[in-house]
């Protein structure tokens, strides 16, 4: 839990330091922990996702009890459990649709590029490339490319809305938290992918990237 920790604990964890990564231990890292973005999946047609609705076991069960149905003279029984079926299958189908777009929607929030401390300057790379011990400087209007514990602040305030759903910017600080289990939203020493820096500048430790971050596992839900 990278709250209860101090900065200096977190680093140390992490085998990094303020001087950030150098461009050799982020490029193997980068081959450990892969690329920092949302989890990608498959996509399917239309078609293929509303046929997806009848591979569940109880639907095949339902489809079963309106064939017997049928062939026992009870049509009007058959009618009514294919109508539910096709019911169900209709809302499986626009609910998977929504959650598509929603996936879409949250990776187009993500910021392109960041800036990094590799071999104790200042890089700038794109947000894909970021790794957990790489130490993040951000400024106002910059968004978080990760999830990340605060080791420098200067009066930082977070828009956290889209993670929480608070309506006020947060005020963060570096100092560890000495509780085991902790909201996302009580987390002040922490900084989260997605969220955007609207006062202040920090220099944070990525902890987590990827599907690892609170954001990823939004996206994988």
């Amino acid at each position: 839990m990278h709250w209860q920790k101090t900065s200096d604990e977190t680093l140390k964890e992490l085998k990094t330091g303020k001087k950030g990564l150098s461009q050799r231990d982020a490029a193997e890292r980068f081959k450990q922990y892969g690329p920092n973005t949302l989890p990608e999946k498959k996509k399917e047609t239309a078609l293929q996702l509303f046929l997806n609705q009848f591979r569940n076991f109880l639907v095949i069960i339902l489809i079963i009890a309106a064939v017997i149905s049928f062939l026992l003279g009870e049509a009007i029984d058959g009618s009514a459990i294919i109508a539910i079926v096709i019911l169900n299958a209709l809302f499986g189908f626009f609910q998977e649709r929504k959650a598509e777009h929603a996936l879409e929607a949250l990776k187009r929030i993500a910021a392109p590029k960041t800036h990094v401390v590799r071999d104790g300057k200042i890089t700038e790379i794109h947000t894909s490339e970021a790794v957990p011990g790489d130490v993040v400087s951000l400024e106002v209007g910059d968004k978080v490319p990760a999830d990340c514990r605060i080791i420098e602040e200067i009066n930082l305030k977070i828009d956290e809305s889209i993670l929480t759903g608070e309506s006020t910017a947060v005020s963060k600080s570096i100092t560890a938290i000495n509780k085991e289990k902790l909201a996302v939203a009580d987390r002040k020493n922490m900084i989260f992918s997605g969220t955007t820096v609207v006062y202040g500048r920090c220099k944070a430790v990525v902890v987590s990237t990827g599907s690892g971050t609170e954001f990823g596992k939004i996206a994988e839900m």
